[in-house]
């Protein structure tokens, strides 16, 4: 697995790379299949001085299911100061995060991915479009298609969605505000959990 590592495209030096990524896998108790995964993304994203732009990200990840609109959510979620660009170490953190994080920090990173105007928290809009892309990408990953694929839901799906995101800001909505923030969120989980198992597919 270290000659993996060593042709993961990164800036700094192959010994200076290794040893970064060796403290990565200890850290997450990331296993050798996930190594590969995360390898690959690299390794196609191409990444220049250890950034890649959301261009070539939405590009790659439109080729495994996602569509354009998805992926540049799951960018922004990456992207954690804003620069516009996601670097290596938020790359690392980010799978890591997904590898071997802690409930508390998966759930804090599917917060971002649905928090797509980045308001810090929550509306039903948010919620619905986010599991509708997740609902997409995973149909289209069964059945090997790109993110360029449509996929339409029926009324009745439409219909369920909507019930059971009412149902979730019903119960987890604590002050009535019409949104969630994270503490919500986080204690939504806790107290709701076969309820809120949906936001479970995104950590």
């Amino acid at each position: 697995m270290g000659n993996e590592q060593t042709k993961i495209p990164m800036r700094g030096t192959p010994e200076a790379n290794q040893k970064k990524l060796e403290e990565w896998r200890k850290k997450w108790n990331v296993q050798d299949g996930q190594m590969a995964m995360f390898s690959n993304v690299m390794k196609n994203l191409k990444m220049r001085d250890g950034k890649v732009k959301l261009k070539n990200f939405v590009k790659l990840f439109v080729k495994v299911g996602c569509d354009s609109t998805a992926a540049e959510h799951f960018f922004n979620a990456m992207d954690t100061d804003g620069s516009g660009t996601v670097d290596e170490d938020e790359l690392l953190e980010s799978y890591g995060v997904q590898f071997g994080g802690s409930v508390e920090q998966r759930l804090r990173q599917s917060f971002r991915i649905f928090d797509h105007n980045r308001s810090n928290s929550l509306d039903k809009g948010e919620v619905k479009r986010g599991y509708a892309e997740l609902i997409r990408a995973k149909t289209r990953m069964a059945h090997h298609l790109t993110g360029k694929t449509t996929v339409i839901f029926t009324p009745e799906q439409i219909k369920q969605l909507e019930d059971k995101i009412d149902d979730i800001y019903a119960k987890v909505d604590t002050n009535g505000d019409g949104v969630l923030n994270i503490d919500e969120y986080l204690d939504g989980f806790k107290n709701y959990p076969e309820l809120c198992e949906g936001f479970q597919q995104f950590t």
